[in-house]
């Protein structure tokens, strides 16, 4: 259906009377961010020089999470482990593509994704892997290296 031109002139001409709402803006800082806010997140490990520098030679506890980037489950959790990592500032999140680095997956035995494996003093700590999407269980472990 065509719209003759007076047609359209009718139907937008009440609209250009509407009163446009006004913004004030201040160059003043907003004051509820501060350095509290302060966000870590999960940082990606590009090489196995990186790895060794990071995780390996790590004082701090550290969290390795191994994904890929077709892992349904991985992109799954990926956001929780992006909220943890703000959480918890103590522990050093990391995350490592198995396919791009598949030597330090593969010099970590990883066979399953995502696996999430747990460091102290540079050391694994066998006992807190977790296979899986499996929250709960991350957050517990989580809690256990940062004690």
């Amino acid at each position: 259906m065509l719209l003759k031109t007076s047609t359209l002139t009718r139907l937008s001409a009440p609209l250009s009377r509407l009163p446009i709402a006004q913004r004030t803006f201040s160059s003043s800082p907003i004051s509820r961010f501060s350095n509290s806010t302060f966000k870590m997140g999960v940082t990606k490990i590009e090489s196995e020089q990186q790895w060794k520098e990071l995780v390996e030679n790590s004082q701090e506890p550290v969290v390795v999470d191994f994904f890929a980037t077709w892992c349904g489950p991985c992109k799954a959790i990926s956001p929780i482990v992006e909220k943890l990592s703000d959480s918890v500032t103590s522990v050093k999140f990391y995350k490592v593509d198995v396919d791009e680095l598949a030597s330090v997956a593969a010099n970590n035995g990883i066979s399953a994704m995502p696996t999430f494996l747990f460091y102290k003093d540079g050391a694994k700590v066998d006992a807190l892997t977790v296979r899986g999407a499996n929250p709960p269980a991350i957050q517990k472990a989580v809690a256990e290296i940062s004690a």
